[in-house]
């Protein structure tokens, strides 16, 4: 069953040669459940053979039934309960406006320039319309609380039930959202252009000259295009540590209990709604942080050659053999 759900305990299948004048339900919590938990309700009661019970973590539940002369029996039973969601991750589609517009903040307009580290392409957040890293939305940013923004919690109200004024996270509204883009003089399409030295007069972007001269272009492109998203190789489905969208569905799925926020906070539970509020700040504020580290550069190298950039210092196409995709390998593993 999933968590804060209702559990519906019958007993009516006891039988014996007299009646059945009592039913206790002894409660222990186990599993999932936080260490040290003290039940509100541990043992129940009644004379009915049924009971509803909303139910917050894994129980150990014992029946015992006593009959007219005394006679006792005892059953006992687990239920598992599990988080609401699986904190399952897909990335964000969005559709931008034609390549290298002006109308669209996040389009970078760096262009290649000699001596200075080019900007090949930047991923950013969907949660925000510029190139600003922001991983977590929404943002863990230290200030107040995160309550009602990135989750929701509320009571269990269940007087004869095992957690009975109990809180828990009803609702969680935290997602990972990523996507990359390209800067757009990486394209055929490009608009940045230099006095072309094979036509004079002319002007070439830096696509078509490196395509020309029979450059590795195409295979820098998509190298950029894997480093950006799920990494060499890489796909929703098997993500590859290369990439930056990989290298965070990496970190997110690796250790579900400890990096994934929406099953990190599905496990809170407490009597102390300050208490569990507190927790999932931290906690929030906590997987923000490392998912940043995680999805940073230096990721794997995948790919390097040399390329044609135009250097405006000696006003004149340079052929560089520094061009490389990926700069170390210290993203953690899938």
């Amino acid at each position: 069953m999933v968590r804060g759900g209702h559990a519906f305990l019958d007993a009516s299948a006891s039988a014996g040669p007299v009646q059945i004048t009592w039913y206790r339900w002894d409660f222990t919590p186990e599993g999932d459940c936080p260490a040290g938990l003290t039940l509100a309700n541990p043992s129940v009661t009644a004379t009915a053979p049924t009971l509803d019970i909303v139910v917050l973590c894994d129980l150990l539940v014992k029946l015992t039934v006593h009959d007219l002369y005394g006679a006792v029996a005892e059953q006992t039973t687990h239920i598992p309960v599990d988080p609401r969601t699986t904190g399952g991750w897909t990335p964000t589609k969005v559709s931008l406006v034609p390549q290298g517009s002006s109308a669209d903040p996040r389009t970078p307009k760096d262009d290649f320039l000699w001596g200075q580290k080019a900007t090949m392409a930047r991923t950013v957040s969907a949660c925000r319309l510029d190139s600003q890293n922001l991983n977590l939305c929404p943002p863990t940013d230290g200030l107040g609380t995160l309550e009602g923004t990135a989750f929701n919690v509320t009571d269990v109200y269940d007087l004869g039930g095992p957690f009975h004024g109990f809180w828990f996270m009803l609702q969680n509204n935290v997602y990972v959202k990523q996507i990359g883009l390209f800067n757009p003089n990486l394209f055929q399409s490009s608009t940045i252009t230099h006095p072309d030295p094979d036509r004079p007069g002319k002007q070439v972007n830096w696509f078509t000259f490196n395509q020309r001269h029979h450059r590795p272009v195409d295979a820098f492109i998509a190298a950029v295009r894997m480093h950006e998203r799920w990494g060499k190789n890489g796909s929703a489905a098997n993500p590859n540590n290369s990439g930056h969208v990989g290298a965070l569905a990496c970190y997110l799925r690796k250790d579900q209990t400890h990096h994934n926020p929406a099953v990190v906070l599905e496990a809170l539970v407490g009597q102390q709604k300050a208490e569990v509020v507190s927790h999932a700040n931290d906690s929030l504020r906590r997987i923000e942080s490392e998912l940043t580290a995680a999805s940073n550069d230096p990721l794997p190298i995948i790919w390097s050659g040399n390329l044609s950039e135009w250097n405006p210092a000696k006003h004149s196409w340079v052929l560089s053999s520094s061009f490389q995709v990926g700069a170390g390998n210290q993203a953690p593993s899938c």
